[in-house]
């Protein structure tokens, strides 16, 4: 598939590893490649020694003989038994080490044991065992024929100021060792790529809309609210009986005649109200349900759009806002949601524009959300399966349980929590709103990031477990 993609983008002229690393350094998403930082950060945390044993073997070798042309074959030697990976603070502390350690002795050793900075390879394991880190000095590390043990015997104890330094060089060399590919490769401009409404298979997540076509004309749009916005009233000029009758029916969430039980109204006419806060897709599918109450072909709706970047946003706009939030509040929520032993949600989600950044819940196509609105704040689990049968299923699996959950989250009076299937769509929602708030408001940003942070945790822990074996 990337080589079709390369061979795609290929000029005559252009080099193939050229146009590779162009491909491969432009993805977003679970298929983002991290910077030299990124990368040596994520290195340094790394618990290595849980990794797979052929992961680290080349790991190793690289680390050992990297920059030498007097290489040592440590494939040969770990695959013999010659070898073994070593840790320098060994698993299980004994009272010398604990005394070597100091006071915090078990917080240094609960973070730095498997990590790559207390590891180690080394021909004498089993006779190191859990000796002090001077008799190992003597033992192995000083007439090591390894370079990277000739280092470590230069040191005249072993705790966390020498981790510390380790961890930095390893970082240094780690990023000359693996560095990010560069390439000045840039694809010729091309047309603007286009779909229309019936086209279901189409991924539109992520694509930039410009325009529109629709009854013989091209509009131009800002965004996909915009779109939709004018789409519908469109749609309602010509007749409005369709929409207003359906809106006062009941039958769904998102199209209502009162502004009150949703999110993000869109006001169509006085009792004609529209969820417009929702992702493209879901966007998408509203068109296709009022197209079927219109009795109009989806095939005549035209998208033109640009999967370039989103331009440089102005001074003092209300997306320059949101960015600044963000970056504000992202630390806070991918440390509340960082789990070393489990699925870890938006470690590599970014700061953009938008009032909404999503993460992978650790089930395909089942994500959690946070949201910052000028009057609220939400935290929202989301039934997004690409089967609607499955996605009403697993969402009646965890209502089943709702008073489970709600008891579970022990929710404060100020956090209020919604379930919302949409049984006409496959898009159906869990969520927990923060009112009194606003993004606008930098006074709110510390209550909105804890919040955020906090209960974006709390409200996957609750509902992962009623999801088993329903996807």
């Amino acid at each position: 598939m990337l080589n079709k993609d390369v061979q795609k983008l290929k000029g005559a002229t252009d080099s193939y590893t050229d146009v590779l690393v162009y491909l491969l350094t432009s993805k977003q998403g679970s298929g983002h490649f991290p910077g030299d930082e990124e990368f040596a950060t994520a290195m340094s945390e790394k618990e290595v020694y849980q990794m797979r044993g052929r992961y680290k073997e080349y790991l190793f070798e690289r680390l050992e003989n990297y920059g030498t042309v007097e290489t040592k074959d440590v494939y040969h030697h770990l695959e013999e038994g010659d070898y073994s990976i070593e840790h320098i603070m060994p698993q299980s502390l004994t009272p010398a080490w604990k005394k070597d350690l100091g006071p915090n002795a078990e917080g240094i050793h609960a973070l730095w044991l498997h990590r790559l900075a207390n590891l180690t390879l080394t021909g004498y394991n089993s006779e190191l065992s859990n000796k002090r880190f001077t008799e190992k000095k003597d033992k192995a590390y000083r007439d090591s024929g390894l370079r990277m043990n000739l280092r470590i015997a230069q040191k005249e104890s072993w705790g966390e100021a020498e981790l510390v330094e380790r961890d930095r060089e390893l970082a240094e060399l780690s990023k000359k060792i693996w560095p990010m590919p560069q390439t000045s490769f840039k694809p010729a401009e091309k047309p603007l790529s286009y779909c229309s409404l019936d086209d279901e298979d189409t991924d539109l997540t992520g694509k930039k809309i410009t325009k529109y076509g629709f009854l013989g004309e091209e509009q131009k749009v800002r965004d996909w609210t915009d779109l939709l916005e004018r789409v519908v009233e469109t749609l309602y000029s010509i007749d409005k009986t369709p929409l207003s009758e359906y809106a006062t029916s009941g039958k769904s969430p998102i199209i209502t005649a009162s502004a009150d039980v949703l999110r993000s109204p869109l006001k169509v006419d006085e009792g004609v109200y529209i969820e417009k806060n929702m992702s493209t897709s879901a966007k998408a599918n509203l068109l296709r349900q009022i197209f079927s109450l219109y009795d109009a072909s989806p095939s005549d709706l035209t998208f033109y759009f640009s999967e370039d970047k989103e331009p440089q946003l102005p001074e003092n706009s209300r997306k320059k806002s949101m960015c600044a939030y963000w970056e504000y509040a992202l630390p806070r929520i991918r440390e509340s949601n960082f789990h070393p032993d489990g699925i870890s949600c938006f470690q590599r989600t970014k700061p953009h524009a938008n009032d909404i950044l999503w993460s992978t819940s650790g089930i395909k196509d089942i994500q959690i959300c946070v949201v910052a609105i000028k009057t609220e704040a939400r935290v929202e689990f989301h039934f997004d399966t690409l089967d609607k049968a499955m996605n009403k299923k697993a969402f009646h699996a965890v209502y089943a349980h709702r008073a489970e959950i709600e008891g579970a989250l022990g929710l404060p009076s100020d956090i209020s929590i919604e379930w919302k299937e949409a049984p006409d769509q496959r898009h159906s929602v869990i969520s927990l709103t923060l009112g009194g708030v606003s993004v606008l408001n930098k006074g709110d940003w510390d209550r909105m990031a804890s919040f955020h942070a906090e209960w974006s945790d709390c409200l996957r822990g609750a509902v992962l477990p009623y999801l088993e074996g329903q996807i």
